[in-house]
């Protein structure tokens, strides 16, 4: 009988940790999500400032990116050259500009406002061809801001 409890035991360990693993994997890594309004589309919850600053610096194309205000004050205190391929910049999560961005908004389009649907909706107008539309969630309820996103992106063409 102990013997079976073991066996049990273990192979429920061993589902709980790919169950962990596949979990890690999925949120917390960008994902792909193809082609939209002829832009590459990505998205990623909570990226790692080192690891955003690497993709940022070599995506093909111009970054198109939706952002909550800590990940931009992170690049823009850790990574200012992966702020180089940024063409436009949408902060979603807070209506005003901090004074440490001035410089930023010299060298790219940067808004600020409060709310995903009016960020959704000033992107709209500012999508290309051949660009890259990365958005990135909040480490924090994340789903309901992911679900806005793709809502409104499935309106883009």
């Amino acid at each position: 009988m102990s013997k079976l409890i073991k066996d049990i035991t273990d192979n429920k360990l061993l589902q709980s940790r790919e169950s962990g693993l596949k979990d890690a994997r999925e949120l917390y890594s960008m994902k792909a999500h193809g082609k939209n309004a002829g832009m590459d589309v990505f998205s990623w919850v909570n990226p790692e400032v080192n690891a955003l600053a690497a993709v940022l610096k070599s995506m093909p194309f111009k970054v198109i990116w939706l952002a909550t205000r800590r990940q931009v004050e992170s690049l823009v205190n850790d990574h200012q050259d992966a702020l180089d391929s940024i063409e436009s910049l949408v902060i979603y999560d807070s209506a005003k500009l901090s004074p440490n961005f001035d410089w930023l908004a010299k060298r790219t389009s940067v808004a600020s406002v409060y709310g995903v649907k009016d960020a959704m909706e000033l992107l709209s107008a500012m999508k290309k061809r051949e660009r890259v539309f990365l958005y990135s969630l909040p480490v924090n309820n994340w789903t309901p801001v992911k679900e806005l996103i793709e809502l409104r992106l499935k309106t883009w063409n």
